[in-house]
């Protein structure tokens, strides 16, 4: 048997997410966008900008482009990157037929100056929260910050006012932990196809500040077995007070958060904004 062993570093790299996209589309063949709860912030957006036919939007955590897609299909300005080339590949292949005519691009988060093709009203990310580290959380602030536009706008998903104790993350962990009890070792999909079989299980492990996700490939292709894993950690380290901090510390001169009505659900989007003035 073979093995692949992926193991996560520090911020998203695409070596831990390209085995994950890898699978994805296989194992998830009617995966919908618009399917109810997912996706919140990207409707969150929609609703707020949606009208703003002149702005430009970057979905800055893209993968395969189902995000990106939805935006799109509401004449949004926008163009996707991610730092899976792996995903990008899927993304490329998605949009294209979806007759996408933004950009789609590789980068990790603090690279964006060097890369992006364009600078941006809005840029959106779900995965900000999943950043290991200060100094990568830091870095990765300063490459969106450095490709808004004067008044630019960060979106998204994380820690919010309404728990603005310190240390609130250590509370949201023992919850999730609570919550996954019945999910700490789960078979999530099994596909078969043209000699292919993939089964896609996923391990959890508690640590001091964080949750890991191992996600496990059985394979048979062709009647040889092989594995692939990788891991994806989850941080509760980015409560309120950090993020304001980080946030202001990069360059951003406010964050707020915004509540919205979403499919008869209350959401709260994170909003980071820049200043009106010309940013370097």
């Amino acid at each position: 048997m073979h093995y692949s062993n992926e193991k996560f570093d520090t911020h998203p790299p695409s070596n831990c997410w390209d085995t994950y996209w890898k699978w994805y589309n296989l194992l998830n063949p009617n995966a919908n966008p618009w399917e109810p709860g997912r996706r919140n912030l990207y409707r969150g957006i929609i609703k707020l900008f949606g009208k703003r036919d002149d702005w430009t939007f970057l979905d800055a955590s893209c993968g395969v482009g189902e995000s990106t897609e939805l935006l799109a299909s509401k004449a949004l300005d926008v163009d996707a990157c991610d730092s899976s080339s792996v995903a990008i590949e899927h993304a490329k292949l998605r949009l294209t037929c979806a007759e996408f005519t933004g950009k789609v691009f590789e980068a990790k988060w603090e690279a964006l100056p060097a890369v992006a093709p364009r600078k941006y009203d809005v840029i959106l990310n779900d995965a900000l929260s999943w950043i290991v580290g200060v100094e990568a959380f830091q870095t990765s602030l300063i490459g969106f910050r450095r490709i808004l536009k004067p008044g630019g706008l960060l979106a998204f998903i994380g820690a919010t006012n309404k728990q603005p104790e310190p240390g609130f993350g250590m509370q949201l962990l023992r919850e999730a932990w609570e919550r996954l009890e019945r999910e700490r070792f789960k078979l999530v999909e099994s596909r078969f196809e043209s000699g292919l079989s993939v089964s896609h299980i996923v391990t959890r492990e508690l640590g001091l500040d964080f949750i890991d996700e191992n996600h496990l490939y059985l394979i048979t292709e062709q009647g040889v077995p092989r594995l692939e894993f990788t891991t994806i950690r989850k941080p509760y380290t980015w409560d309120w007070p950090k993020l304001v901090t980080l946030f202001r510390e990069a360059g951003f001169t406010k964050i707020d958060c915004v509540e919205i009505e979403i499919g008869g659900l209350n959401v709260i989007l994170n909003i980071a904004r820049t200043s009106n003035e010309s940013l370097r």
